[in-house]
C-alpha cells in the first residue's frame, strides 16, 4: 500500500484521462495540473487501458466503472519520461525500473503522504485540460 496523490478522472467518447492534483484542496478553473505519476498514462493524461473493459457510458452510474479501469489495471510500463519526478534524477528520465523502485520505496517507509515534489507539471491548468479533452 502506497500514497497516490489526489487525481482528476475524465471519461470522454469511451476513454479514460487521469491528472494529478498537488494539493487536497477542490480544484478551481485555474488549478495547475500534473502528470498522474502512474504507469500506463500517455504524456496528455490518456490511460492506456490494455484489455479492460470500458464502461459502454459515461455517466454518474458508471463512476465506479470508470475508476476501476484505472486502479484495477496491471501498471505494466512508464509511458513517458514525465510520469514522476524522481529525488535521484539529476536530469534523467524515469524508466520502468527506477519508477518500481521509488514505489517500493515508499511503501517500504510506510510513507503516509506522495511526495508532491516528485510530480512533474503537466503544463495546463484544470480549465485547459477540459478545453483540449472537448476539443478532441
Amino acid at each position: 500500500m502506497v500514497p497516490w496523490p489526489p487525481l482528476l478522472l475524465a471519461a470522454r467518447e469511451r476513454t479514460l484521462y487521469v491528472v494529478a492534483l498537488r494539493g487536497g484542496r477542490r480544484p478551481t478553473a485555474r488549478t495547475p495540473l500534473y502528470h498522474a505519476p502512474l504507469m500506463n498514462v500517455h504524456a496528455t493524461g490518456q490511460v492506456c487501458t490494455g484489455n479492460a473493459d470500458l464502461p459502454a457510458e459515461t455517466t454518474l452510474a458508471t463512476l465506479a466503472a470508470w475508476q476501476a479501469v484505472l486502479t484495477d489495471t496491471w501498471f505494466t510500463h512508464v509511458n513517458h519520461p514525465n510520469t514522476l519526478r524522481l529525488p535521484d534524477s539529476t536530469g534523467m528520465a524515469v524508466d520502468t525500473r527506477r519508477y518500481l523502485r521509488f514505489w517500493r520505496d515508499l511503501a517500504k517507509r510506510r510513507a503516509e503522504r506522495f511526495p508532491v515534489a516528485c510530480l512533474t507539471p503537466l503544463g495546463l491548468t484544470l480549465e485547459g485540460f477540459l478545453r483540449r479533452l472537448t476539443r478532441s
